[in-house]
């Protein structure tokens, strides 16, 4: 009995490392994970939407729990299965999460929306318009709203990094 809680007690361990660092992994797994697979020499940012930090945030969960259930459940064959069914559901939700993204590039701009895998690509020149919405720092963040010719649109939140790129989106674009 004593080796069946040592073993348990691995378990629990693991989950509450994975719950502690997840936080951290979190804020540095989207933009890793989206320049590793989207990255080009002409990209001058990739964006991840907040969406995709949400599914992250599920992966993460749902990561925690696979080991979490089995200590909880005592090591039984129903907890391994459920871990495992755990374990499944973080790398579906890793997959979904490393969809999306905006990517701003001397000639284009190109984006993924969540639940697809088609690659959209305008050029600056397709661009109909762009209305940027001021927002103040206590609300949130300011916004890029871009409307193509072919009658699509993406927003784009002003973070720290579009705020650096601002002058060149107003170079290729007129903003409103």
């Amino acid at each position: 009995m004593l080796q069946n809680d040592e073993n348990r007690h691995v378990f629990m361990a693991i989950a509450i490392v994975i719950l502690v660092t997840s936080p951290i992994f979190i804020l540095l797994f989207p933009p890793f994970i989206a320049n590793t697979l989207y990255h080009t020499s002409a990209d001058w940012h990739i964006f991840v939407p907040g969406v995709a930090y949400l599914f992250y945030g599920f992966a993460f969960l749902f990561l925690a729990l696979s080991p979490g259930i089995i200590f909880i459940l005592d090591m039984t064959k129903k907890s391994i299965v459920f871990g495992m069914i755990f374990l499944f559901l973080s790398g579906i939700s890793f997959y979904i999460a490393s969809g999306p993204y905006i990517s701003l590039r001397n000639d284009e701009i190109s984006y993924r929306v969540l639940f697809s895998a088609e690659k959209h690509t305008h050029l600056w020149a397709d661009i109909e318009k762009v209305n940027y919405y001021e927002v103040h720092s206590d609300e949130g963040f300011s916004k890029y709203e871009f409307f193509f010719k072919d009658g699509t649109s993406i927003e784009l939140p002003e973070n720290g990094h579009i705020t650096l790129l601002r002058g060149q989106i107003r170079l290729k674009v007129p903003v409103k």
